[in-house]
């Protein structure tokens, strides 16, 4: 549905604002992370990138092997600590000339898939 919002308002109106743009990416992210069981991301000013991978995680291994590939294909490098129970973090080094949205968004579809 959020496509579709998107395609209408740029018919209706052209080029999206860089706000807007954020706005439907964020809301993207959350819907994504919503049905993965990821609790929160945070990516801080040093490119570190944090996911939390909360509950019940049905096929963590596939998870792993998922995010060794994805992860891999842009050369950064990852790491799962496991602090409390039923709670995974992923700490991940991001380069800073690379779109976060684009990198999040497909690197979770790869998840969902």
């Amino acid at each position: 549905d959020l496509n579709k919002i998107e395609k209408e308002i740029q018919n209706r109106f052209g080029l999206i604002s860089d706000g807007l743009f954020c706005l439907f990416n964020t809301q993207k992210i959350r819907i994504l992370c919503a049905s993965l069981g990821i609790k929160n991301i945070v990516l801080d000013s040093s490119f570190l990138l944090k996911i939390v991978f909360i509950d019940k995680i049905e096929n963590f291994d596939s998870i792993i092997l998922n995010t060794n590939t994805y992860f891999s294909s842009f050369g950064f490098k990852f790491n799962f600590n496991k602090s409390i129970k039923n709670i995974f973090i992923l700490k991940a080094v991001l380069s800073k000339n690379i779109n976060v949205f684009s990198f999040l968004n497909n690197y979770l579809n790869k998840l969902l898939n």
